[in-house]
């Protein structure tokens, strides 16, 4: 029987919120040529919202795409940042977070030698079950590959 994992986050801890000097940067992506985090890597933090263009030797040739526990998303892009996407699914697979299945290994789903940009968003708190975004009392469930914010009686 596989019991549920529950983690309280509390809104007086000084690590729950962290500390940045810069907040715009929440958290880091490990970016490399090959699978499971091999390869060429290189691992940096990037600003939420804006567009950040892959260069050599990453350009068309990220295998490993991991972002950090840190409550926020990236969308990884056909197109170079400038370039207007005229696919009606936004040149995206869709968002890859801390706990995308296929991270460190996107030709799982044949996106290895894809991606050209990627631009990054703080998750909402009803997506992201970690500290950074909770600043208020609750309880993070987690149930296999779900996982939810609980507050009092309800979920948000």
């Amino acid at each position: 029987m596989r019991l549920p994992i529950l983690t309280i986050a509390m809104p007086l801890l000084p690590i729950a919120a962290g500390d940045s000097s810069a907040p715009n940067d929440v958290g880091g992506v490990l970016i490399c040529t090959e699978a499971r985090g091999t390869g060429i890597c290189t691992w940096d933090t990037y600003t939420m919202g804006a567009c950040n263009q892959l260069k050599e030797p990453y350009y068309h040739n990220v295998t490993t795409f991991a972002p950090d526990d840190n409550g926020f998303e990236c969308f990884p892009r056909l197109m170079d940042c400038g370039v207007v996407c005229k696919s009606p699914t936004g040149c995206t697979f869709g968002a890859v977070d801390f706990w995308y299945k296929n991270k460190w290994d996107l030709s799982a789903i044949g996106w290895d030698g894809l991606m050209a940009s990627f631009d990054c968003r703080v998750q909402k708190a009803s997506n992201y079950c970690g500290a950074k975004l909770i600043y208020y009392v609750s309880i993070c469930v987690l149930l296999g590959d779900e996982r939810r914010v609980v507050q009092g009686s309800r979920t948000v």
